[in-house]
């Protein structure tokens, strides 16, 4: 059988998310990539994860992580989840927030609305 795809893709709070992910997983099921990115807006993120989702299918996973300190401000939020939410029709697409502020937070309830909206596949 042909091996699933997990890629990781995220900012400077996430440099060791490859390594701990092929502890949890079996290898040889897994092909583990991990494109992580210092100092740059979520937006820049977001352009890669919706590149590397053409290669992906129903079977993968896509692991996005980022800080809302590189989120540049609610609208930036918005395009950036109209981009990324479609992606988790076609793949298994997991995103994990840092959050720092109460405007964090309210963005996160953003996030979970418009997720709901959209009934994602289901994680195996």
């Amino acid at each position: 059988m042909k091996k699933r795809r997990l890629t990781i893709i995220g900012d400077k709070y996430t440099p060791n998310a490859r390594l701990e992910m092929r502890t949890l997983l079996d290898e040889s099921q897994y092909n583990t990539t991990a494109t992580i990115k210092n100092n740059c807006d979520t937006t820049d993120l977001v352009q890669d994860l919706v590149m590397e989702s053409q290669k992906h299918g129903h079977r993968d996973y896509l692991i996005f992580i980022f800080n809302t300190n590189n989120v540049s401000n609610n609208k930036g939020l918005t395009v950036c989840l109209n981009r990324l939410l479609p992606i988790s029709k076609f793949t298994n697409l997991v995103m994990l927030v840092h959050q720092k502020t109460t405007e964090d937070y309210r963005n996160t309830g953003a996030i979970q609305e418009k997720k709901h909206k959209l009934q994602p596949n289901s994680f195996h």
